[in-house]
């Protein structure tokens, strides 16, 4: 039956205008077809940036990085896989993909995607003496290149955009561990599409564990910072320092930023000098660098101030570099922020 809608003519008056019983048949044959018509979750396919359904057309303007009917899966057992499911918890297949923008172009992911770490190697130095034991946040890639297809992987860093940002070394800060780099090019899309949370013990077994995952340690969508994390206090330097008393140590990671809140203090004995040093969360991308901190504890309140010493070591003097004074309750405190 047609739908008829309109009027004879553009006058409307009691004479012209459709009858009830009209109406009514028509308004049931729109909700009829409206209510068969295929929703969005059925047989969708991509064309471009477009959701095909049947002979619907949907313009998707999605944000790179931006999983439709997926997410992120993460399992411990002797080890860590990272894999992406569908939202009903299976792997992708042709039947039911999940898709990514990765750069400009939506890609289709349609058979299982997933990689593993096993326990007994110190990735990312994560289980080095700052960080060991101490929760990660670990962030989630996507890439493409096209021999390869659509590959997983996981890293400390939230700022990669393409492959060569990140290091090739497994136990570099800067590492993603990858599903497959066989043929993978320095200019590889890269995106960062969520970010969870794990655990590396310390060497020599370096274990992987989770925790019960939550709205908090599992994001399922794309992000650029960590949480309010925490590392240990690592003394070092040519001073002899004794009985470390950590009141806070803890660190965020947001683009390719590190910001470190310190306060604590050592005993010091032999050989003072002007320099109370400690082991960073993450090596600065240039040891050039110089960062305030705030206030050094020693015989007198004074300023502070802190400069690389190493890749992975900060240096805190006062603010006329004169010897710090032995004794108990030297240190620094503060905060410090520098590039990675």
């Amino acid at each position: 039956m047609a739908i008829n809608l309109s009027f004879p003519d553009l006058t409307y008056s009691s004479s012209n205008k459709p009858s009830a019983v009209t109406l009514k048949s028509d308004l049931a044959i729109i909700e009829t077809a409206v209510n068969a018509a295929p929703g969005l979750s059925d047989n969708n396919t991509f064309t471009g940036n477009q959701i095909i359904t049947g002979s619907l057309i949907a313009k998707l303007n999605a944000p790179q990085g931006f999983l439709i009917n997926g997410k992120i899966s993460v399992l411990d057992a002797a080890g860590i896989t990272v894999a992406i499911k569908t939202l009903a918890g299976a792997d992708p297949s042709a039947t039911d993909p999940v898709y990514v923008r990765i750069g400009d172009t939506v890609r289709t992911i349609s058979a299982a995607l997933s990689v593993a770490k096993a326990d007994g190697t110190n990735w990312f130095n994560s289980g080095g003496t700052e960080l060991a034991t101490k929760e990660i946040d670990y962030f989630v890639y996507l890439g493409y290149n096209a021999t390869d297809g659509v590959v997983i992987g996981f890293a400390r860093i939230p700022f990669a955009n393409q492959y060569s940002d990140f290091s090739a070394t497994t136990t570099n800060e800067k590492y993603c561990a990858i599903s497959t780099i066989t043929t993978a090019a320095s200019t590889d899309y890269y995106e960062v599409i969520g970010r969870f949370a794990a655990t590396l013990s310390a060497t020599a077994a370096f274990t992987w564990t989770v925790p019960t995952f939550t709205a908090i340690n599992l994001i399922q969508r794309p992000i650029y910072e960590t949480r309010q994390m925490t590392f240990t206090i690592t003394p070092s330097g040519s001073m002899t320092v004794a009985s470390l008393v950590t009141t806070l140590a803890q660190y965020k990671i947001f683009g390719n930023r590190c910001k470190a809140d310190v306060n604590f203090t050592v005993t010091t004995s032999a050989g003072p000098g002007n320099e109370i040093r400690f082991v960073v969360p993450f090596s600065p991308s240039s040891t050039t660098q110089t960062v305030g901190l705030g206030q050094a504890s020693d015989s007198t309140s004074v300023g502070c101030f802190g400069y690389f010493s190493s890749t992975t070591i900060l240096a805190c003097r006062r603010f006329d570099a004169s010897v710090w004074g032995t004794g108990a309750g030297r240190g620094p405190s503060g905060n410090l922020e520098y590039s990675i």
